[in-house]
């Protein structure tokens, strides 16, 4: 410490931190054993139960995704897909092979046209639904 000259206290050091204004008021609820286990089992990926209460709740209407169980999810789906990938462009490789012997039938080229059609139109749409997802 240390003096001035009109004897008040002059502080050394670093100031002291702005405080924000915290969460200062406590909700108490009462749940079933089971309520419990299902609260704690929803907020395990969390860094707490009330970051995960407070995430249902201000989440403005929307619903909450697990952001680790969604990551999962999302990467088995991008692994199926691309496997259905391959298999399109093996069927794809065969159907130039038919045509260029001459022994296809038209229907049938007609038909995986078609079908081809429609999995690239889910195919966009899935793709949106992830990107408004993220």
């Amino acid at each position: 410490m240390k003096m001035n000259n009109e004897n008040t206290v002059l502080r050394l050091g670093r100031k002291p931190k702005e405080r924000k204004p915290g969460r200062t008021i406590r909700k108490i609820i009462r749940l079933t054993p089971q309520e419990e286990k299902d609260l704690m089992a929803a907020a395990a990926n969390y860094m707490s139960v009330s970051d995960y209460i407070r995430s249902m709740v201000f989440n403005s209407g929307k619903a909450v995704v697990n952001p680790k169980e969604f990551l999962e999810k999302y990467d088995r789906i991008v692994g199926e897909i691309n496997r259905v990938g391959t298999n399109i462009n093996q069927i794809a490789n065969y159907t130039n092979y038919l045509k260029s012997s001459g022994n296809t039938d038209p229907v049938v080229l007609n038909q995986f046209s078609s079908d081809m059609g429609e999995f690239n139109s889910l195919l966009r749409e899935l793709a949106f639904v992830f990107r408004k997802m993220i």
